[in-house]
Parts: structure tokens; sequence; C-alpha cells
């Protein structure tokens, strides 16, 4: 029987790639926290600043300075600028896949279901390693690393 205290170095290793996993769960999960606020804090500042642009321009402005006009307009286009920029929205997405899908390889680890299951007599280290590989990918793929090297292959 094996004693608890010490652990089968098996173990050891699957509980450090499941380890490793929730770490990268937790990162992509406050990356999609960030990128939501983002998104959604730039956007509407962008309609609220349009709006008031297009109200402006319609109503009697003989009280209000030209220069002072031309502040929703600005700001704006400077929110829709961001939103360009950055890809709020983009990396939004990508982050919740990407926690969704290491959710359910942390579910199938854990109940070594699919890929994780042994069905003949094997290390076990091949079913961590396999993990591992998985974590990395999909963990990559949630930075839009894959894009990136994509676009740079193209260019």
């Amino acid at each position: 029987m094996e004693d608890p205290r010490h652990p089968a170095p098996e173990s050891s290793q699957r509980d450090a790639a499941i380890t490793y996993a929730e770490e990268q769960l937790a990162d992509h999960h406050r990356a999609e926290s960030w990128h939501q606020w983002g998104f959604y804090f730039f956007q509407s500042l962008t309609v609220v600043a349009a709006a008031t642009a297009t109200v402006m321009a319609v109503s009697d402005t003989s009280d209000i300075a030209p220069e002072y006009r031309a502040i929703p307009a600005a700001v704006a286009t400077l929110g829709a600028s961001v939103l360009a920029a950055f890809q709020f929205r983009t990396a939004w997405v990508r982050h919740i896949t990407a926690v969704r899908s290491l959710k359910f390889e942390l579910l199938k680890f854990r109940n070594e279901l699919r890929e994780y299951r042994s069905t003949e007599p094997r290390p076990q280290t091949e079913g961590v390693d396999a993990f591992l590989h998985q974590v990395q990918e999909i963990s990559r793929a949630g930075h839009g690393e894959q894009q990136e090297a994509a676009e740079k292959g193209a260019v």
C-alpha cells in the first residue's frame, strides 16, 4: 500500500501538471476579464461621444464655442481607434475559448477520459506529457500566438 505522505512520482507529476493547468486557467480568466472591461468601456465611450457629437451638431450651438463642440467627436474617434488598435473584443473571445478549453482538458485529465485513459500498461508520464502539450497549445492560442505566427509567415 502506498504511503499518502510520499506519493508515487507519477502522482506528483500528475499533480504538478494539474497545478500548471489551473495557473494557466487563472491567467486566461484574468485576461478575459480585462479585455471584457476594455471592450465595454471603450465601446460605451465611443457610442456616447458619437451621440453627443451628433446632438451638438444639429442643436443651436450659439452658446458653445466651436472648440468645445469638437470634443465629443474627438473622443468618439479616439475610442474607436483604441478599439481597433487593441482588439479588445477579439482578445476577449480568444480568452473565453481558452478558459472553456482548459476546463474541458482538466476534466478529461482528472477523470482519465478519452486520450488520457490508460487502456494498456504504459507509463503514466505519457498521459501527463500529452496533457501538458495540450494545455500549452490552448494557452498559446488564447494569447493569440498562433495567429501572430501565421500573420508573420504570410508577410
